[in-house]
């Protein structure tokens, strides 16, 4: 029984950690930011190669400024009507 309270317990704590919003991220690594594009990580590498998707390099780590990427999908969007 107090196993299973334990568990109940530990659970709720978890769930509480989840969906309390933290400070929001600056930059995405390459698979947050492959993943949250729906492009695959090599079709990202590719792109960051080209110099076609704006990134920084941190050392030796490749980041992916979310500012940054959401100007560079509104400059990609071609045809529909603009929403405002």
């Amino acid at each position: 029984m107090i196993t299973l309270i334990l568990l109940i317990t530990f659970a709720l704590m978890m769930a509480v950690q989840v969906s309390t919003p933290g400070p929001q991220a600056l930059v995405l690594t390459a698979k947050e930011t492959a993943k949250a594009l729906a492009i695959s990580p090599r079709k990202l590498w590719a792109l960051t190669a080209s110099g076609s998707i704006p990134h920084v390099k941190i050392g030796r780590c490749v980041r992916y400024p979310v500012a940054d990427l959401e100007s560079w999908i509104k400059q990609q969007k071609r045809g529909g009507a603009s929403v405002k």
